[in-house]
């Protein structure tokens, strides 16, 4: 079967994963649990491997297309250990026969899917792997092939404040207690990469489907319907419930309590975890281009 291939190429904390979740249980989707085929660093196009790829060893391949320890617990955490070598072995199969990186992307996804989807590969193939949006498309292309785009968007003040919390509470765990996740320079190297990808993937030429996270969460029902209209795929309940391997999800929100399903009351919880200093700062450098996706910057209720 021909598969369409979409990636879902959101920033961090946007809401990538969870609609990539809500599209899992549609029965015309195959879409990857956890996320697959990035960079071995995100967001980082290596020219070179990709020039270079035909000619490397199949392991190098293998590594050149994603973070194998990376990719490896995640798997074992979907699907056991036990099946982790021997799929792992067919992928290097694979890769010795592969010519490019998107060559060796549609070989994985469909030994993946038909070894562990049931029904095989499906008509559609989504994936999600955070930040692709800061790529340029011709790199996207490079790693994917064709593929459609769908950017999910999220008011830079609340996904900044759920990056940030994240990355706190990850160098706190790591021992680094004085350490910050964030100073002024890199909340305005956050803004300039959100600017570049709104403009270059929601308002710019490459367009493909664009949606709101506020309005998943708030209206999923009339959001997810839209998007599959869009995918030329029929509406289905499974929609309204993200699941992953047949298992609800419970929201994975930096700010709330975990709770199953789809949590609304993250939308405004943003203003009680960004400092002031913060909020003006990113209001001042995407004010204009807030405005334009909709987002107000004079709302303090």
């Amino acid at each position: 079967m021909e598969s369409t291939k979409y990636l879902i190429i959101s920033m961090r904390r946007t809401g990538g994963t969870l609609l990539g979740c809500l599209l899992d249980g549609h029965p015309d989707c195959s879409v990857f649990p956890f996320e697959y085929w990035n960079t071995r660093k995100k967001a980082v196009y290596d020219w070179l491997g990709h020039r270079l790829f035909r000619w490397m060893p199949a392991s190098f391949k293998r590594n050149h297309c994603g973070r194998r320890k990376v990719w490896e617990k995640k798997f074992v955490r979907a699907h056991g250990p036990l099946r982790w070598r021997e799929f792992y072995e067919s992928l290097l199969v694979e890769a010795e026969r592969a010519t490019s990186a998107a060559d060796l992307y549609d070989r994985t996804t469909e030994l993946y899917f038909n070894c562990f989807h049931q029904g095989g590969l499906n008509r559609v193939v989504v994936n999600h792997c955070a930040d692709l949006c800061l790529l340029r498309p011709e790199q996207l292309h490079t790693m994917f092939g064709e593929a459609r785009y769908i950017m999910i968007l999220r008011d830079p003040r609340a996904a900044f404040a759920s990056t940030e919390l994240k990355d706190q509470k990850s160098l706190k765990a790591k021992g680094k207690i004085d350490a910050v996740a964030f100073d002024h320079a890199g909340v305005v190297a956050y803004c300039d990469r959100w600017r570049r990808a709104v403009e270059k993937y929601y308002l710019g030429s490459h367009r493909d489907i664009c949606l709101r996270f506020e309005d998943l969460v708030c209206d999923t029902e009339k959001t997810m319907g839209e998007l599959v209209s869009s995918m030329g795929i029929p509406y289905d309940d499974t929609l309204l419930t993200p699941l992953r391997n047949g298992e609800i999800q419970q929201s994975n929100s930096s700010f709330a309590p975990v709770s199953n399903g789809i949590d609304s009351s993250v939308i405004n919880t943003w203003r009680a975890h960004l400092a002031p200093e913060w909020r003006h700062l990113i209001e001042d450098q995407l004010g204009d281009i807030m405005e334009q996706v909709g987002y107000r910057i004079d709302d303090d209720d």
